[in-house]
């Protein structure tokens, strides 16, 4: 493969052919966002977490550590939005009747 450089290589993906004897590569190109580092300190047992779930995935540990982090702060973010958004309303004078209140509550302890 002259010409073709190692870095290419790797991202190349199998193509199917009906004879088993037939190899070829198709080239894809992957984008990367820039990176940066950080260290941080963990408990041992949340490392062997990590790697468990690394191998299971097959995958390296920054990647599950940037999926974690993400979907982490994806659910902190949507509440704080949400939170933001009952004390504008609050702050607005919307409030639900307190007799409203009371049904949702007595509902909610039959459950």
């Amino acid at each position: 493969m002259k010409g073709v450089s190692f870095a290419r290589l790797i991202h190349a993906k199998p193509i199917q052919f009906a004879s088993p004897y037939c190899i070829g590569l198709r080239r894809t190109t992957m984008h990367y966002m820039a990176k940066q580092t950080m260290t941080i300190r963990i408990e041992p047992d949340v490392r062997s977490s990590l790697d468990a779930v690394a191998a299971a995935t097959d995958r390296d540990r920054t990647w599950v550590v940037n999926e974690a982090l993400k979907a982490y702060l994806e659910t902190y973010q949507w509440q704080i939005e949400h939170i933001q958004q009952g004390v504008r309303e609050a702050n607005a004078g919307k409030f639900a009747p307190a007799s409203e209140v009371k049904r949702v509550i007595a509902r909610l302890r039959r459950k």
